[in-house]
């Protein structure tokens, strides 16, 4: 896909008559994506937009290096979001809001997976001030896996974790705050297992 999807509302169904699809620097908006029969939504290192959408499955941000996806009015996860490939160094990013518009929140039940790489991460590209600079990762939300960092672009960013953060694979390191200067705020559960790491700023 490489140009816009206005759902207007409604739902788009992936599935075994459509297979997956990949974004090729396109932007789906306004709407609900629904997978099925093993169709996914595939981010590329040619980029791609999400506006005001809920995804219902998974979203891969793992095929090839960069492979990275820009984020606006938040997302709603019901499924997993894989950033790089877990058995290779094939890295992914995701970006949340940018320098004039605020991150939004990762919220619904799914799950973020980190793959084998160090470049993995997720990014609060907002530069806005107070609560529109914060990018909040929900209640229902899991972040785990092996290598990955969550992290803000600009100094005024701060980013809140309501949901869970677990380093549970041996060997990895997951990075909260990476750039050292990022204000975060824990309300939910960080936990470390299965020999891995996990660094968090100190207030």
């Amino acid at each position: 896909l490489g140009g816009t999807l206005d759902l207007q509302g409604s739902t788009w169904n992936l599935n075994a008559a459509t297979g997956s699809w990949s974004l090729l620097g396109g932007t789906v908006k306004n709407g609900t994506i629904t997978e099925t029969a093993g169709a996914l939504l595939i981010a590329t290192n040619s980029g791609g937009v999400l506006t005001g959408i809920t995804v219902n499955g998974d979203l891969d941000v793992s095929r090839s290096n960069n492979s990275n996806i820009r984020i606006y009015g938040g997302l709603v996860l019901n499924g997993s979001l894989l950033i790089g490939d877990a058995a290779s160094t094939t890295y992914g990013r995701v970006y949340f809001g940018d320098s004039s518009t605020a991150p939004g929140s990762l919220t619904g039940t799914g799950t973020v997976v980190f793959g084998g790489s160090t470049f993995n991460f997720i990014q609060n590209s907002s530069n806005l001030t107070g609560a529109s600079g914060t990018f909040t990762i929900g209640p229902n939300i899991t972040v785990r896996g092996k290598n990955g960092t969550i992290y803000n672009t600009f100094n005024n960013g701060s980013l809140v974790n309501q949901g869970t953060i677990s380093a549970d694979t041996a060997g990895g390191t997951i990075i909260v705050g990476g750039d050292g200067t990022s204000a975060f705020t824990n309300t939910g559960t960080i936990n470390v297992q299965n020999g891995g790491r996990l660094n968090v700023p100190v207030s």
